[in-house]
Parts: structure tokens; C-alpha cells; sequence
């Protein structure tokens, strides 16, 4: 406490200045867009000094967002906050919507009328995610709140979809219910990442979305191949558009029955970042929850006693489309002889191998009018709890 008091004595005194973010918005679209600019006010030019004491007297939070709005020829907006616990300017918030552009960190993509649901206007709704600076490799989506049609009954988005190119990383299109989930993206090149939402007006579907865009320097970047990174010891991975409740799609005539949720042509890692002192993984099944492995085969005609259970397991070659590899697991304490896993059941599976990762394989669907000789029926995907175990 005594620290933050003399420097913020200090601060104030010395008339130190700091360095603000400036966001240009005129002209944003018309060329490449830098991430920032300095630009220096003095501490007696902010209206901070009140704040300032208050934090040093302990009277108030000690992250005091301040806004200034400089008005000169190109409008610019200077955003400074303040975190007191390390003198650093914390990123600027940026909302966007259809037809605009971004270089800022921290930038949230929403339809126009949210939190109203989309209306449309029957064309695409884009944004352009530009790098913020030289330092930056990757931008994390986090879906806030991002609710598409579902795809069709074999996992296609076809209707309304989330189309991102100019990225490395592999990722095509994503639609259904996606709320909560992330996904890391690889800058490809100084080119922007470009997000393209489309959807089918025609179908009555209630949809909305507001989607976090947080740029990661490369000193900071999810490993290569990981769509998806957790950092925590323990939590639950899901797969897109995962939900317990049954597809609205229904299969084609030749193939009655429901869609799968799961969406189709996938082909990622799923990461957990080794925690000091913890030397393995263990993957279970979401409790509670019969449909958490739910990724291959007839699920609606499984008897409802075995779904979910480790009896209902497939693994090794029988998975051919839809499966996760978990490398060199262990079930049951014994050494596994494959490292493949799918069907309607998933067992308890411990891995040692580093880097943990669990890649996630969906079928290649080719056609929008091809059934596969087995199709998927009612599938909703996976829902699965990992823990990293200590070192023994």
C-alpha cells in the first residue's frame, strides 16, 4: 500500500505524462490500419486527481477506467485506463458490426440490433480484423453470445454459418449454438482475418451474436494446431454446437431419423497447458449428462441403459469419420492399444504425453445430397470433463 502511495505521489508531483491508445475511425476501411499511436496528455490535464487519492486512501477500486475525447480535424477517441498494481495502460473496448473493420484489441462483433436478434437484410454481415501490431500471431474468438441455425442433418452449415478466411488455421465454417465456446486463429501473413456471417432469411430462426476479439502477441500464442487452449487444471471441453438436446435436421429419405449435431469436416487440437508440478491428464465424461459422448453411429437406437457408459465405447479402427485421438491413453489404469475413441460412450482415459491435446475428426462430407453407407442418427457431439493429474 505504501508503494502505490508514494508512487502515486510521485506520479502526481513530477507532472509525469503517459502515453494514450488512439483509434482512428475516419477513413478506417480506406487503407491498412495501424494498431495505435502515442500521443502524451499530462496527469493535471485528466480529470484524475480525485481518482488518483481516492486509490491511494484505498477509497475506491484500484482500475479506474478514464475516457477523453480529443477533438481535432479526424476525430479520435483516447482511451487510457489505468492499472494502478503495475502503472500500465490496459487495451481499449471496441464494439463493431457489419461492414467495419478492426485493429484494436479487445473488439466485440455483434449483430446491429443486439442484444435484439438479427433481422438481416439479406446480405453478409463481415468484419475485417486487422493486427494490431508486429508483435501480434493470433486473435482468440470468444462467443459471448452466438446462437445460428443449426446445420443440416449431416453436420453441413448450409443455411447460416460463420465463414472466416484469411487464416492459417484450420477452420471453415461454424453455425448452431456456440455460446461460451473459443476458438485461437493464426494471422496468415500481414493480410486481416476476415468473419463473414450469412444466414438464410427464409427459415424463422431467432439469431443473434457478440463475439470478444482479443489479439494475442506471439510471445503469448496457443500452440500451433490448437483451435482450442485452456490454461486451468480442471474444466469441461465441449464440441461445437454441442447440446444434449436433439438435432432439428432430419435425415434424408433414404436415412430417416435426426441430424447430428456435430458439425461436419473438422480437424483440430483441443490443448490444456501443462500447470507446473502436474505431469498427465485424465479425460471423463461430463456427469450427469448421457449424450456428453454422443460422435458416431445410431444414437437413438442404442439401448438408453448402455448410452453413455464405457460399454458403449468404440475405439481403434472401427472410428473412421467422426473420433478424438487422446495419444498413448491409458483405460482403466491399463495401456490402451489404440488411441482413437468414438461411439455413444466414452471410459475414463489418463494420457502422459506432452503437450496435452485431444485432436477432434468429423466427417468429410462431400455432397449436400450424399448419405454416408452408415449414417450418424441423432449424435450430439461431446461434452468432456479434463483434470490434470500431479506428478507421482
Amino acid at each position: 500500500m505504501w508503494k502505490l502511495i508514494l508512487s502515486t505521489v510521485y506520479l502526481i508531483t513530477t507532472f509525469i505524462s503517459v502515453e494514450l491508445r488512439i483509434s482512428e475511425e475516419d477513413n478506417f476501411q480506406d487503407r491498412s490500419p495501424r494498431c495505435e499511436s502515442s500521443f502524451s496528455l499530462s496527469f493535471w490535464d485528466l480529470p484524475m486527481y480525485d481518482s488518483l487519492m481516492s486509490l491511494a486512501s484505498g477509497k475506491a477500486d484500484l482500475k479506474v477506467p478514464v475516457t477523453v475525447v480529443w477533438n481535432a480535424a479526424n476525430l479520435v477517441d483516447l482511451h487510457l485506463a489505468l492499472a494502478l498494481r503495475d502503472w500500465e495502460p490496459a487495451v481499449s473496448v471496441l464494439k463493431r458490426t457489419c461492414g467495419q473493420s478492426s485493429n484494436i484489441n479487445c473488439t466485440y462483433f455483434s449483430n446491429p440490433e443486439y442484444p435484439a436478434p438479427y433481422k438481416g437484410n439479406g446480405n453478409p454481415c463481415t468484419l475485417s480484423v486487422w493486427k494490431c501490431n508486429k508483435a501480434i500471431c493470433q486473435v482468440r474468438l470468444d462467443f459471448i453470445d452466438f446462437n445460428l441455425g443449426e446445420p443440416d442433418a449431416m453436420g453441413r452449415c448450409t443455411d447460416d454459418f460463420l465463414l472466416i478466411t484469411g487464416t492459417g488455421s484450420n477452420i471453415k465454417r461454424i453455425c448452431g449454438m456456440n455460446t461460451g465456446q473459443h476458438v485461437y486463429l493464426d494471422f496468415a501473413g500481414e493480410a486481416p482475418i476476415e468473419l463473414l456471417i450469412d444466414v438464410n432469411s427464409a427459415l424463422a430462426t431467432e439469431r443473434k451474436w457478440n463475439i470478444k476479439i482479443s489479439q494475442v502477441e506471439c510471445c503469448k500464442r496457443a500452440p500451433v494446431g490448437c483451435l482450442m487452449h485452456y490454461t486451468a487444471s480442471s474444466g469441461k471441453v465441449k464440441s461445437l454446437n454441442y447440446a444434449p438436446t436433439l438435432s432439428t435436421a432430419v435425415q434424408d429419405p433414404t436415412a430417416p431419423g435426426p441430424g447430428t449435431r456435430q458439425l461436419a469436416e473438422l480437424n483440430y487440437g483441443v490443448c490444456v497447458q501443462m500447470l507446473p508440478g502436474y505431469c498427465s491428464i485424465e479425460w471423463t465424461q461430463s456427469v450427469g449428462d448421457k449424450y456428453s459422448f454422443t460422435v458416431s453411429g445410431d444414437t437413438e437406437a442404442l439401448d438408453p441403459t448402455v448410452l453413455g457408459t464405457a460399454a458403449a465405447s468404440v475405439t481403434g479402427e472401427m472410428c473412421l469419420t467422426n473420433f478424438v485421438i487422446i495419444p498413448n491413453p491409458t483405460v482403466d489404469e491399463l495401456p490402451s492399444k489404440t488411441d482413437r475413441f468414438c461411439g455413444n460412450g466414452f471410459p475414463t482415459v489418463v494420457s502422459s504425453s506432452k503437450p496435452f491435446v485431444m485432436t477432434v475428426v468429423t466427417n468429410p462430407a462431400t455432397s449436400p445430397t450424399e448419405v454416408p453407407e452408415t449414417p450418424d442418427v441423432g449424435n450430439r457431439g461431446f461434452s468432456l470433463n479434463y483434470r490434470q493429474l500431479p506428478c507421482v
